[in-house]
């Protein structure tokens, strides 16, 4: 069958209207149809409580892969996720950046990892006032969580680097990566 379901996507189906806790993109190489989503969890105890991801190679469909760790802190749940693909043509690296929630407040860390084919890499928090500084507030989450997506993600279609760049208060931060290496602060 050409279609799966792939379950709850959100804790929270009324914020729907200003989250999106789903993303999806093609490898570039093997073409892999790769879907990155929210499964509703808020604990971060049990792999693939927050977040699952699923591939589709055009025959089949392999659903509920973990990432072996969850990106939010405990009793929070993913409202945003960005999947973008490398542009280089031997690459089937994929970079994926999620938002949480963050009970009680307008404030939300940026989290980001690789898909590199089958494999995934390491959860690395963005915003943790070293590799997207702290805003004028002092705060190194992002604000206004609620008024939409606060970040984004992309790849250099030359040199492979991968940008995420994101909106802390009244100042725009930028972190990058090397082919699906470490962060470092931009």
């Amino acid at each position: 069958s050409n279609q799966t379901t792939l379950g709850q996507i959100t804790g929270n189906t009324a914020n729907l209207l200003t989250t999106l806790p789903f993303d999806a993109a093609y490898e570039t190489n093997s073409s892999s149809f790769v879907i990155v989503y929210s499964s509703g969890g808020i604990s971060t105890s049990i792999a693939g409580n927050q977040v699952l991801w699923a591939t589709w190679d055009g025959n089949t469909w392999d659903t509920n892969n973990t990432f072996g760790a969850e990106p939010g802190a405990n009793g929070k749940f993913i409202r945003w996720v960005r999947v973008v693909p490398s542009p280089v043509a031997t690459s089937d690296l994929l970079a994926v950046a999620v938002e949480d929630s963050n009970a009680g407040t307008n404030l939300a860390q940026l989290t980001a990892t690789f898909i590199n084919g089958t494999s995934t890499a390491a959860w690395t928090i963005l915003t943790n006032g070293t590799l997207l500084p702290a805003n004028k507030s002092g705060n190194d989450a992002l604000e206004n969580t609620a008024n939409g997506r606060d970040f984004d993600v992309a790849f250099g279609s030359v040199s492979g680097r991968c940008f995420a760049i994101a909106a802390l208060n009244t100042k725009l931060a930028c972190a990058y990566s090397d082919n699906g290496g470490a962060w470092h602060a931009g």
